[in-house]
């Protein structure tokens, strides 16, 4: 079960520890748990089969903690050949289309990139 408890952005009535921005942090403390915040559905699907193959497939000593959002959004296709990145836990998502003068470089990760919406920005 996944649920939409990824803190400090939804979920507000359900109590402070979805709010205290946490539980990423006190995950990484976890030797064997591999923790995401994914921010698209490909995302999503990406880690769920990576998880499939190294629990199931390769008999691996790892689980994976996972939180999500509950707002809606529109998510991009997923760019050609980012699986790697999306388990490392970094990937480029847009190059930018200028071919010269000053480019500005966003990073950002979980709730933010629904609210950037760089096609409708930058491009």
């Amino acid at each position: 079960m996944i649920g939409a408890t990824a803190g400090r952005t939804t979920l507000n009535g359900e109590g402070l520890q979805h709010q205290d921005g946490h539980s990423h942090l006190i995950a990484a403390t976890i030797p064997n748990c591999l923790s995401y915040d994914p921010a698209y559905a490909y995302e999503l699907a990406v880690i769920i089969q990576d998880g499939m193959r190294r629990m199931f497939e390769e008999g691996e000593n790892c689980f994976y903690y996972i939180t999500t959002m509950n707002e809606n959004y529109v998510h991009p296709d997923m760019p050609d050949g980012v699986e790697e990145g999306i388990v490392r836990g970094i990937y480029r998502l847009r190059s930018s289309q200028r071919a010269s003068g000053p480019v500005v470089q966003l990073l950002g990760a979980g709730a933010i990139c629904g609210r950037l919406r760089l096609p409708q920005i930058f491009f």
